[in-house]
């Protein structure tokens, strides 16, 4: 962002912090394996991510969005005020994360269906991301107990996994979508 005298300002606002993403991960466990999880934790913790890297392999790109959107919503409100701001004084945003496809590429979707840009244009839009196999799992994918993986799981961005975002915002909005999303955490309409 710039600032009125023509600095750069730079705002950095993280929607998936490791441990917010690992919490998000236990709730999806059965209680008792999150619970050994938790305690293994303690003392051996590359044991214990990769006892969490099934639970990332079969949830998928899925999940990573349910736990962006579950655990990030003031963080993503965050940065449509400051998106926002930028706007209103017609001053340049640039946003990126690691990869730009999951945790960009959620707030991106967000503030372009908020302001009415069509659903396709917006699914178009992240399913070009598959051309680059990228990933960026708030670090995580560099845990040495994360070596089992399936990185491919994670660097691919289908159609798909953004419908089922799509979805997961209009149940948990009760179809209000991305502006109702982004009421909810405090960005007005």
């Amino acid at each position: 962002l710039a600032s009125d005298d023509g600095r750069l300002v730079r705002r950095h606002i993280p929607l998936l912090q490791k441990r917010r993403y690992l919490r998000a991960l236990l709730r999806r466990m059965p209680l008792s394996e999150a619970a050994r999880v938790a305690a293994q934790l303690l003392v051996d913790r590359r044991g214990a991510m990769a006892r969490v890297v099934s639970v990332v392999n079969s949830g998928g790109l899925e999940m990573l969005y349910e736990c962006i959107l579950e655990e990030g919503g003031p963080e993503i409100a965050a940065c449509a005020h400051a998106t926002l701001g930028a706007l209103e004084k017609s001053r340049s945003v640039l946003m990126y994360c690691k990869a730009g496809k999951d945790r960009t590429g959620l707030l991106a979707a967000l503030l372009l269906l908020s302001s009415g840009v069509p659903r396709e244009l917006v699914l178009d839009d992240y399913h070009a991301s598959d051309a680059f196999h990228a990933m960026g799992l708030a670090g995580l994918e560099r845990e040495p107990g994360l070596a089992a993986l399936d990185r491919s799981v994670c660097q691919r961005a289908p159609r798909a996994s953004r419908v089922y975002a799509r979805g997961l915002l209009d149940r948990r909005t009760a179809g209000g979508g991305a502006a109702a999303y982004l009421e909810e955490h405090g960005f007005g309409r």
